[in-house]
């Protein structure tokens, strides 16, 4: 990990001295690359690459080889001066993209996943959408989703996730230590042999499962008969330290508060694997930075900066 920040660190220096906007391909031996276009970094990085990508917005993309995407984060916080990744449309690994990874980014579209061994991470998302059954292996953590979640029957694991919407066709999967807002009337729908474990469920709607079968669930919490800990009268706000009405929203703060802390390592998002809330990944980033307006008299542009590097 020390000589990936490390050569990142480098990949983004050479990036800031040429174009902020540009960006940087660190291969698995250490060499860097520089790209104009998100979708020519992946199209040219050789399997086993991670692409850095610094704040600023990039076009939808297709991956068809392993590769990390990881960018700056998908909102400013503390000392981020850099703004957020953001990609404009879909993100999609394609076939032959088995064990790679998106960590840090801000999508306004889905992610489609028609690989093995996927990893979403510190992402803002509009949902998943596994094109078949025969892809397996989808981790998806620690993200912001916003829509909802289709499997088509594939395992996919959603851990310490704050998600609106349902799951459908999750089959053997795990569903664990997430967030759930849904102003539908079913959170899981057509899912086999799934595991519900440690969640928290805002919406009071009718039902939880829809057309589902061999499910367990423990520890989970909500309005639900099948939530251990069941919350039928409740106020949210009076649970957390900032309910936001179950927002998909940084702004949500969903560690508990007053009486309720004692959940806090029972169930939801701190608890199992936890949950980062800078949602930053493993990328350097800067904190400080000055920049001259005019060259010195040899003709130099005086440019500072001070970069932090998250592990």
């Amino acid at each position: 990990m020390k000589k990936l920040i490390f050569n990142l660190i480098i990949a983004f220096m050479t990036t800031l001295c040429i174009n902020a906007q540009q960006i940087s391909v660190v291969s698995s031996s250490g060499a860097t690359t520089i790209y104009r276009t998100i979708q020519d970094a992946v199209d040219k990085a050789a399997p086993g690459s991670v692409v850095y990508l610094p704040g600023g917005g990039f076009g939808g993309v297709t991956i068809t080889k392993k590769l990390t995407v990881i960018g700056i984060g998908h909102y400013i916080k503390g000392e981020n001066v850099d703004g957020i990744t953001s990609i404009n449309g879909d993100f999609t690994f394609g076939e032959g993209s088995d064990g790679s990874a998106i960590m840090g980014c801000y999508i306004t579209g889905k992610v489609n996943v028609s690989a093995n061994d996927i990893l979403i991470r510190y992402c803002n998302f509009n949902g998943l959408n596994v094109t078949t059954a025969s892809y397996q292996g989808t981790i998806v953590n620690q993200n912001y989703i916003r829509n909802y979640n289709y499997c088509s029957d594939a395992s996919v694991e959603f851990s310490n996730n704050i998600m609106y919407g349902y799951i459908r066709s999750n089959s053997n999967g795990l569903v664990k230590n997430n967030v759930f807002e849904n102003n539908g009337y079913r959170i899981f729908s057509l899912c086999h042999n799934l595991q519900i474990v440690d969640n928290i469920f805002f919406s009071n709607r009718v039902g939880l499962f829809e057309s589902s079968d061999n499910l367990t669930y423990s520890g989970n919490m909500g309005y639900y008969i099948e939530c251990e800990y069941q919350m039928t009268d409740i106020d949210w706000n009076d649970v957390f330290e900032n309910y936001n009405n179950g927002a998909i929203s940084p702004a949500s703060k969903f560690h508990f508060k007053g009486d309720y802390k004692k959940y806090e390592n029972i169930c939801g998002i701190y608890a199992g694997s936890g949950f980062n809330d800078d949602q930053l990944a493993p990328a350097p980033y800067i904190v400080a930075k000055q920049i001259d307006d005019h060259t010195d008299t040899q003709g130099m542009l005086n440019v500072k900066f001070r970069v932090k590097a998250n592990q």
